[in-house]
């Protein structure tokens, strides 16, 4: 039974290094507002001297900041969404997946590199995705997922980033693509719902759309991998995919706002 004025820890007791993840995940789920020790302890279900212990440590490496309040706020940024950030948008990736009997991935980038961060698979699909959750693929290989990152930065930061010079064809043979096409490519204005026409190496065509939090910035990539079958290439089927992708960005984006995920 609880008790009024105690707090349990959890049942499955998590380690020392876990806790602190959990505060530096809480902070930075909730950008630059201030929380006292009470209110901290309470959304964390931690309790006060556990959570004091650690507040006094990022205090002191320069992670947080301590007003004369005694209420403490954030003095970093995370590059990612956290795994808890991502779990809460997990049930939407399965839904699709479960809906368009496909694998559907939610991707991050950092530096050149796309991540894998989630992946919903299908057992009905006849191709299994090689990429897993935590695998990473260079930028300059241009697909639907890639595209939308790039046009969501821009052509001048583009261009200070990556060059012009080094991106490539998603196909079997890898064949370079110019740089006066490539601007060509990435100054046709994005779709709600990108596409590639054909399949990569290993016979997969991917869908992407873009996750962005509630300042407009891009933070992820939700993207669909299905095999590129002849069965698959239809207007009609294609059709069938965007508009499940649509419904449920919607709903994605709702949580992203909701829980302020950045």
């Amino acid at each position: 039974m609880k008790q009024i004025g105690f707090i349990y820890e959890p049942k499955d007791r998590i380690s020392p290094a876990e806790k602190v993840l959990a505060v530096l995940e809480f902070f930075s789920r909730n950008g630059a507002a201030s929380f006292g020790l009470s209110e901290a302890a309470s959304s964390l279900k931690m309790p006060k001297a556990s959570l004091l212990r650690i507040l006094n440590a990022l205090c002191r490496r320069g992670y947080l900041f301590r007003s004369t309040g005694k209420n403490y706020r954030r003095n970093f940024t995370l590059d990612k969404l956290s795994a808890s950030d991502l779990s809460l948008l997990e049930p939407c990736t399965q839904k699709l997946a479960a809906e368009i009997q496909q694998t559907v991935e939610i991707l991050t980038v950092s530096s050149n590199y796309l991540y894998w961060a989630v992946q919903s698979e299908n057992n009905t699909s006849p191709v299994r995705v090689q990429a897993k959750t935590g695998s990473r693929r260079t930028l300059y290989e241009i697909d639907a997922p890639v595209r939308i990152w790039l046009k969501n930065l821009g052509i001048i930061k583009i261009k200070e980033q990556f060059g012009l010079h080094a991106f490539y064809h998603p196909d079997f043979h890898k064949s370079r693509i110019e740089a006066a096409k490539i601007l060509k490519i990435l100054s046709v204005p994005q779709q709600a719902v990108e596409y590639d026409k054909t399949g990569n190496t290993n016979g997969i065509r991917r869908y992407a759309a873009a996750l962005k939090d509630s300042k407009k910035n891009l933070i992820a990539v939700l993207s669909v991998a299905e095999p590129a079958l002849e069965q698959n290439l239809t207007i009609r089927h294609e059709q069938f995919i965007i508009q499940a992708i649509k419904k449920i960005i919607k709903k994605m984006q709702e949580v992203i706002y909701e829980n302020d995920l950045h």
